[in-house]
């Protein structure tokens, strides 16, 4: 598999992530295999005058966008890689929604118990009777 070859990175930092990543999936339930990001597929030409792609549209380059960090990363993939990623950044697209639709249907429910306690009246002080 073309994908356990591209992200077989062995280092300290990559053995922190994937710590985290092991955690986090068992915490939440989130798919093992999704993957944050954008993947899309652009022309591009290589430049050389003797080459078909030259003259016309150029040639297929696939880039895999994501942030990490707080900082956009824009990865180049082969082609054969980023047909096998296709459906796992549709799934990590997948869960993102289904997250922001959670948490957008929650905050509207805080807010109305916010106004709810708001509005209710106060509890008034030992042993005076309510006006």
């Amino acid at each position: 598999m073309v994908q356990e070859e591209f992200f077989s990175v062995k280092n300290q930092e990559a053995t922190r992530l994937h710590r985290r990543n092991f955690w986090l999936v068992r915490r939440f339930g989130v798919p093992e295999n999704a993957l944050g990001g954008h993947l899309s597929r652009t022309m591009r030409r290589c430049g050389k005058p003797t080459c078909h792609g030259s003259q016309g549209e150029g040639h297929p380059v696939w880039t895999l966008s994501y942030s990490s960090g707080g900082n956009k990363r824009v990865e180049t993939l082969p082609a054969d890689l980023a047909a096998e990623l296709l459906p796992l950044v549709e799934q990590g697209r997948e869960v993102r929604e289904a997250v922001m639709e959670v948490l957008a249907s929650t905050t509207p429910q805080f807010a109305v118990a916010a106004l709810v306690a708001r509005t209710a009246p106060w509890p008034s002080p030992a042993g005076e009777a309510p006006a």
